[in-house]
């Protein structure tokens, strides 16, 4: 039920409305604001047509063996096979699919710690000693015999239930003495206090932040915007310088990951 104080209230000569329906008299606020979203929506439009153009979108989910020849793809061009870059007519269509050959648990007895090594094969297998149809590569030249079973997920044989756990035991075992990343792991269990400082800090600022739009509103926007644009044009220029930088042929290790 509506109080006799809000009726009271509304009726005030202040709160009554000067005009009825919409202004039509409107106007741009913010022409430079304007302008500077506009070229951005036109960048960010010429960005997608030249990576669709001169890019390969599919690469982003296709599966790579562990010389980098594409799983379940036709024609690959040059491609890297071992420590050579050749031209690759074999067709991998009837390949999709990545199968890990070295993860097991008996292989961190018998010292072979490469456990990225990957052929392309038709089909996952679901039982360990079975020998899938496969592509062989400069790594593994003949087909290897299934070491545990395999259930498909997406592009990938990835262990089966039965397996997983001592699979990924050794997995983690392995990211830890071979890549970064296990390394940037125990960086985070060694720092996380100041990690959580960081994110507290972070939090603070954030509430000041807040506190001065009250105060200075339009200065502290532009100067985060422009703050803003310049960091993305500068990432940018050296997201660009770094890429020129880069060999697929020297650097071939990467695709053994994908």
């Amino acid at each position: 039920m509506v109080r006799q104080t809000d009726i009271d209230e509304a009726n005030k000569e202040e709160n009554k409305m000067t005009h009825k329906g919409m202004n039509w008299e409107r106007s741009c606020t913010d022409c430079w604001c304007c302008l500077v979203f506009v070229a951005f929506l036109a960048a960010m439009i010429a960005v997608t047509a030249l990576g669709l153009k001169d890019g390969d979108p599919s690469r982003i989910i296709t599966p790579f063996d562990s010389v980098g020849n594409r799983c379940g793809a036709e024609d690959q061009g040059v491609e890297i096979f071992g420590d050579q870059t050749v031209v690759n007519s074999t067709d991998y269509t009837e390949y999709p699919y990545k199968y890990f050959t070295n993860l097991n648990v008996e292989n961190a007895a018998t010292g072979i710690t490469n456990i990225w090594q990957a052929v392309c094969v038709k089909e996952c297998p679901a039982d360990s000693g079975v020998t899938p149809e496969c592509k062989p590569n400069s790594e593994r030249e003949e087909c290897p015999e299934a070491q545990y079973g395999t259930v498909v997920q997406g592009t990938f044989c990835v262990p089966a239930k039965d397996d997983v756990k001592e699979i990924f035991q050794q997995v983690y075992k392995a990211i830890g003495a071979e890549s970064n990343f296990g390394k940037y792991m125990a960086d985070l269990q060694k720092c996380w206090k100041s990690m959580a400082a960081m994110c507290g800090m972070t939090f603070f600022v954030a509430l000041g932040y807040i506190f001065l739009l009250k105060w200075i509103t339009k200065p502290l926007l532009y100067v985060s915007m422009v703050a803003i644009l310049v960091s993305f044009i500068l990432l940018g220029g050296w997201s660009w310088m770094r890429y020129t930088e880069y060999d697929p042929v020297t650097q071939k290790d990467d695709a053994q990951y994908a």
